[in-house]
């Protein structure tokens, strides 16, 4: 198993009230988040600590010390996070292609992981706070047997379940490389350990076996990371 994959970055809000806006973001980056709308100015910049706080590690693992602010995080059109590093103060500014990079924020959360291309085909990271979802909403993301599933199960764990199912399938669809312009249904998810799950992808003949594990916060936020193994 690769190691970095299953353990993300994760920051919450009480993280960042150790950190003014200029320890950890590039003038780039604050002139970004100063743009933003006030409701979302904290999430983002908390999804951005959380990705630096990965990518930090993964470079200490490796042997390079870099601060926080040697480090630039960007989106593609896309909306898929990439990062660039300066490797010394009078440097330039390097493009980091080889490494793939997942981020999520919800509320009081932010998790983010990074992995070389090498060791994976594709990386999706999601972080959702346990919630009700109307009959209507469950049915059109889970499979036929994915909701004869969740009704078999007690009401007390249904949110759960839910919340579940839906962040597995938004962090996959993440890896994927699609987001949701996949529609969700066309995943379906089984549970093949305490704390992980296979899935399997209807379309386009998909033969590859993706790996989800998933971590409880604070018992009210569900974390999910997607793994795709490059074939042995």
């Amino acid at each position: 198993m690769i190691e970095y994959s299953t353990n993300p970055s994760r920051v919450s809000t009480d993280t960042l009230l150790n950190y003014n806006l200029e320890d950890f973001l590039t003038l780039s980056e604050q002139n970004t988040y100063h743009k933003k709308n006030q409701s979302t100015k904290l999430c983002w910049a908390l999804g951005r600590l959380a990705a630096k706080k990965s990518i930090q590690d993964y470079f200490i693992k490796i042997g390079l010390e870099i601060s926080l602010l040697q480090i630039e995080i960007d989106n593609r059109p896309t909306g898929v996070p990439f990062f660039r590093i300066l490797p010394s103060r009078s440097g330039e500014w390097k493009l980091v292609s080889h490494i793939f990079l997942s981020i999520s924020h919800c509320k009081n959360w932010a998790v983010a992981n990074c992995v070389p291309t090498e060791e994976i085909e594709g990386l999706g990271v999601d972080i959702e706070k346990i919630r009700d979802f109307s009959d209507e909403t469950i049915r059109s993301f889970l499979t036929t047997e994915e909701y004869e599933l969740y009704l078999k199960i007690s009401d007390l764990e249904k949110p759960k379940f839910a919340t579940l199912y839906w962040s597995i399938k938004e962090s996959f669809l993440k890896a994927l490389g699609t987001g949701i312009r996949t529609h969700p249904r066309h995943v379906s998810i089984d549970q093949s350990g305490t704390n992980t799950f296979t899935i399997c992808f209807s379309k386009l003949h998909y033969t590859k076996k993706p790996i989800v594990f998933y971590k409880l916060l604070e018992g009210s936020y569900i974390m999910t990371n997607t793994i795709i193994p490059r074939p042995q």
